[in-house]
């Protein structure tokens, strides 16, 4: 429980004042004030902007510069309780299935053509068009995943270029994450899109055939690992936030030059951070909550390792993509896939 500190001069640590500091709160020493404004500012519904002339304050009224320290102090102002969050992910979840299995695939796009067109409106498929290629189904499940990590609480507080900053780094390992995970649920062995259609390009039969301990790789090894830990879809929904808001990657040095991600600021950096850092954390008091005191911490270790097994999976695709590159290949693939590589 909070306790108000009276007699010690102990200060905010978002804005600094002595005046009416709650000890704790969220971990956090903070002014009445400041506590206030991180229990209102993820339910606001316009931009947080600076209007400063000078450098913002987050002890003045600008709400850009409140926010921004908290992020920096990695305040948690995404708290709510389980049954919400949960809620509100498999909410997100069954929209992205919805528009994945229903919708009609849009033209060829890239990345930066699809930031830029914002919420993408999805057309709903004649029920008898069902016969999609295995790239129209891959846009599909591309664009859809974007959408889904839209929907992300954090991304309202970025501007655009961080956003597509941050779903740039991440989108094709959280759409192969999603690949698997519904084959899986649909008690598959291997990954397959609707109307066992193949996820590699038609196009690609004698390349398969050529390297076929490779693809069967790709298909298989993740979801034996799912199979294996019997993975439920709590812990399915918790993972595909760890793996699109990982930090280490987002904040990974660029091939061209060597920087890091320049597009993101410290605080959306920050906002990140914190994100999934209470998203790891749900993740653990799940694993305690619903499994034995003494095998909690390995099942945790075990859904983590997942996340290793993908990067191999990644690891095996960025192979594939180099044989598709091949002149001779014939292999033409989505301008999203080739984004991502």
């Amino acid at each position: 429980m909070a306790e108000r500190n009276r007699n010690m001069a102990i200060a905010c640590e978002v804005c600094g004042t002595a005046d009416n500091v709650i000890m704790f709160y969220r971990r956090k020493n903070l002014c009445n004030r400041c506590k206030q404004f991180s229990r209102r500012i993820t339910k606001a519904t316009t931009p947080i902007v600076c209007n400063c002339t000078g450098e913002c304050s987050p002890s003045g009224t600008c709400r850009e510069g409140r926010l921004a320290k908290c992020a920096e102090i990695g305040l948690n102002i995404f708290d709510e309780k389980l049954e919400k969050l949960f809620k509100n992910l498999m909410d997100w979840n069954e929209r992205r299935l919805f528009n994945f299995t229903n919708s009609q695939p849009t033209e060829d796009l890239s990345l930066e053509e699809i930031m830029n067109r914002g919420t993408i409106e999805f057309t709903e498929r004649s029920p008898s068009d069902h016969n999609l290629t295995s790239h129209q189904w891959a846009s599909l499940q591309n664009i859809t995943t974007i959408e889904f990590m839209k929907g992300f609480h954090f991304v309202k507080f970025l501007n655009p270029e961080e956003t597509t900053a941050f779903i740039k780094k991440t989108y094709f390992k959280t759409t192969i994450f999603f690949m698997a995970m519904a084959s899986f649920q649909s008690n598959r062995d291997s990954m397959i899109f609707p109307g066992n259609k193949d996820v590699f390009p038609e196009e690609s039969v004698d390349i398969q055939q050529r390297h076929d301990k490779l693809f069967k790789r790709i298909r298989c090894l993740l979801i034996s690992k799912f199979i294996e830990f019997r993975v439920t879809k709590e812990e399915f929904l918790l993972l595909s936030v760890l793996i699109s808001c990982d930090p280490n990657i987002i904040m990974e040095p660029n091939s061209d030059d060597g920087s890091t991600n320049p597009n993101l600021t410290k605080k959306g950096m920050n906002l990140i951070r914190t994100y999934y850092n209470f998203h790891q954390v749900v993740l653990m008091d799940y694993c305690r909550k619903n499994y034995k005191l003494n095998y909690w911490p390995n099942r945790l270790q075990k859904l983590l390792s997942l996340i290793l097994v993908l990067i191999d999976t990644m690891g095996d695709l960025g192979k594939t993509h180099s044989l598709f590159q091949f002149v001779e290949s014939g292999v033409k693939l989505n301008k999203l896939v080739d984004d991502f590589f």
